[in-house]
């Protein structure tokens, strides 16, 4: 694969995630209610695999965990950046806000491990669509989503450390 399509395949992944971002920021402007979260991300476990499985052999090894982590990191330092400049921060708090960031950007590897230890049920080192899905809603919000985007009105917390991912 080459690098220009390993590029575009990331970008679908940060794609499919943005999706599920977006989706969950309309339910915190118009009222959060947990079973729509669990619908949103339910049926953003197919798609998100998809474009995770970027070698399209139908499993998704630790290299394609860490992507998938690393992307849906970047989309929610980006989405939270956006959101707090847009909600009149300075520019040294939203450079605050995208630093905060670098800790998981930079220890996204020891996710992807703990994700694929969690999700990986025939414990063969792969993540096959059914282990994914099956998993997905649960490790995404104990692992991915832990320190989402706060509730419009509310300051916008930290993001957990990366030994923080490994507490359940």
């Amino acid at each position: 694969m080459g690098c220009s399509e390993s590029r575009n395949e990331t970008r679908e992944t940060r794609n499919e995630f943005a999706s599920v971002v977006k989706a969950m920021q309309e339910l915190y402007d118009k009222g959060f209610k947990e079973e729509d979260l669990m619908k949103i991300l339910n049926k953003s476990a197919e798609p998100l695999f998809r474009a995770s499985d970027l070698n399209n052999d139908g499993t998704l090894d630790s290299i394609e965990v860490w992507h998938l982590v690393r992307e849906c990191f970047l989309v929610q330092q980006e989405t939270l950046s956006r959101f707090v400049k847009d909600s009149g921060a300075d520019g040294k708090t939203v450079r605050m806000v995208r630093n905060s960031y670098k800790p998981l950007l930079r220890d996204a590897h020891l996710v992807a491990q703990r994700m694929i230890k969690e999700m990986d049920g025939n414990a063969d080192g792969l993540i096959q669509l059914e282990e994914f899905q099956n998993n997905w809603i649960r490790v995404c919000q104990q692992i991915i989503l832990q320190q989402h985007v706060a509730p419009s009105k509310e300051a916008p917390r930290r993001p957990f450390s990366a030994r923080q991912a490994f507490v359940l």
